[in-house]
């Protein structure tokens, strides 16, 4: 069998503002479509968490939250899909890339995987709508789950494997503002480096939207 038989027939890049909802649709998607879903925010989570080398140059930089440099995110997100390329199922990239860097790193990678359909989904949301969502989230506390919740959820522990809800350390409006603030520098840049590359852009607002509604409408895209 060879190479290209191995890969995921489509790459999916879900970019956006933290807290718009696309690490929700990806977790939708794998558990009810059989997606393969990365979140760069997990996987530094888990870093953290172990307090390897790396998680220390994390926790330094999530906290002050800071983007982290792009040679260490896109060294971890190929390491991440060098295993996922065997599988063969479809795949979701939440929040990667969201630099020109990431985007060039994975764009080369990409090269050497013939077979590989790549797609971009820009996620829209509001500033306030964010910064509201964000401040009532909770996620679980066990770093191997790290399942999300909103405020809607009126439970204190995880419905996936029952330890207990807290509130993330940058989830405090300060940090989540400055985020804000530098997110379209990066955006426009990230934007612009896919035009030029003839790179189709698909956009979704989800203002309003339900996450049913939003599922529905991201699934009859595929």
């Amino acid at each position: 069998m060879n190479q290209s038989q191995h890969v995921p027939k489509v790459v999916f890049s879900f970019f956006g503002p933290p807290g718009s909802g696309k690490g929700t649709l990806a977790e939708r998607l794998k558990a009810e479509l059989g997606f393969e879903v990365l979140s760069t925010g997990n996987l530094c989570r888990l870093h953290i968490a172990q307090k390897t080398t790396l998680g220390e140059q994390l926790e330094e930089l999530v906290h002050k939250g800071h983007l982290i440099p792009d040679a260490l995110i896109s060294a971890m997100v190929q390491e991440w899909l060098e295993e996922q390329i065997k599988l063969g199922k479809p795949v979701v990239l939440d929040g990667y890339p969201r630099t020109a860097g990431q985007a060039t790193a994975l764009m080369e990678f990409l090269k050497i995987h013939d077979g590989c359909h790549f797609r971009v989904v820009f996620v829209e949301l509001a500033d306030d709508e964010i910064v509201r969502r964000l401040l009532g989230r909770r996620v679980c506390s066990d770093n191997k789950c790290q399942a999300v919740y909103s405020m809607a959820f009126a439970g204190t522990a995880c419905e996936r494997c029952g330890a207990l809800l807290v509130k993330r350390v940058d989830d405090k409006e300060e940090v989540i503002r400055e985020r804000l603030r530098l997110y379209p520098l990066y955006r426009e840049t990230l934007f612009k480096m896919y035009r030029d590359l003839g790179v189709h852009i698909e956009e979704l607002d989800v203002a309003g939207m339900s996450m049913e509604e939003v599922f529905n409408t991201f699934k009859a895209t595929l």
